[in-house]
């Protein structure tokens, strides 16, 4: 017996649907080749959630004055808190840089300089949401 999850995220739902749309005979095919069956279970099917242009603009101009630059910006996928409070409020989101790209595990570990700027990052943008 083996038991595996597929997390499939995108933050465009069509192209997600259509990629599950492929997997599952994809499964079927793999299955029926090796003589094996297959149960799929869904476990959490939810809408992608995106953060709020004006909070991410005020995050760009305060990387910029920070930082002298564009920083890079990236879609998060697991689900934050944000994905419950998008319901209720706009948000954003700021990600640190973690040693080897470890995110959501023991592992994880972040340098207290990347710490620190990302601490800078959301005071100034704080702080542009609320003087503008």
């Amino acid at each position: 017996r083996v038991r595996f999850t597929i997390d499939l995220r995108d933050i465009d739902l069509e192209r997600r649907k259509d990629i599950e749309a492929t997997l599952y005979p994809a499964i079927d095919h793999i299955c029926e080749k090796h003589q094996v069956t297959s149960t799929i279970r869904v476990d959490t099917e939810s809408e992608p959630r995106y953060c709020a242009e004006a909070i991410m603009d005020d995050m760009r101009k305060s990387a910029q004055e920070i930082f002298g630059q564009a920083v890079p910006e990236l879609m998060s996928g697991p689900f934050h808190d944000a994905i419950a409070m998008s319901t209720v409020c706009d948000y954003g989101m700021i990600f640190v840089r973690c040693k080897d790209g470890i995110s959501h595990n023991p592992k994880e570990s972040a340098e207290f300089e990347d710490i620190s700027k990302g601490a800078e990052l959301l005071y100034q943008t704080v702080v542009k949401r609320v003087v503008e």
